[in-house]
C-alpha cells in the first residue's frame, strides 16, 4: 500500500499498513509509479487533473479511481473505472456505499486510531480544523447518538 503524507506522519501511515510513503512536499506521486502499477487510487485532496493522472498509472485489468474531493476524468482507459463518492443531502446515491463502509468498519476491518468527534453545534470548529490542513486521522460530525462498536 502506498500513500502520500508529510514525513511527520510517515510512522502513523506505516502503522496503518503503508509500505510506500511519498513525501508530497518533495515527490510527485503521479510519477512515482510505472503505468499499470496501481490497482486503486483514492483521492482525498481533489487537485485538478488528479483523475486523469491516476487513470494513467492504474492497472488496465480492473484499476479503479475513487475521489471524495475532486472531479472525474473525461477519458477513461479501457479496463479502468472511476467513481466520485460524495455524501450530501443532494446526492443520496452514496447511501449504499456508506452502508457497506459502515459494515466493513463495524466488523473491524478498517483501522482509524485517530478520530476527532464534533457535535452538530461544533460544525464551524470542525470545518476550521479541516480547513487549516494537516489533520491526522478523521474528523466526524455526530448528528445524533448512534449505537455502534466504535470507540469515538
Amino acid at each position: 500500500m502506498a500513500t502520500t503524507a508529510s514525513p511527520d506522519n510517515f510512522d502513523y501511515c506505516a502503522s496503518l499498513g503503508a509500505t510506500r510513503l511519498i513525501d508530497y512536499h518533495t515527490e510527485d506521486w503521479t510519477t512515482a509509479f510505472a503505468p499499470g502499477f496501481l490497482d486503486v487510487v483514492f483521492d482525498t485532496v481533489g487537485q485538478a487533473g488528479t483523475a486523469a493522472s491516476a487513470l494513467q498509472i492504474l492497472s488496465k485489468r480492473g484499476g479503479r479511481f475513487v475521489t471524495i474531493a475532486g472531479g472525474l476524468a473525461k477519458v477513461v482507459p479501457s479496463g479502468t473505472t472511476q467513481s466520485q463518492f460524495i455524501n450530501s443531502d443532494t446526492n443520496l446515491q452514496s447511501a449504499p456505499e456508506l452502508e457497506a463502509l459502515y459494515n466493513i468498519a463495524d466488523a473491524g476491518f478498517l483501522k482509524m486510531p485517530s478520530v476527532s468527534v464534533y457535535g452538530l453545534d461544533q460544525v464551524a470548529e470542525a470545518f476550521a480544523t479541516s480547513s487549516a490542513g494537516h489533520v491526522v486521522g478523521k474528523l466526524v460530525i455526530s448528528v445524533k447518538n448512534v449505537t455502534s462498536n466504535f470507540d469515538f
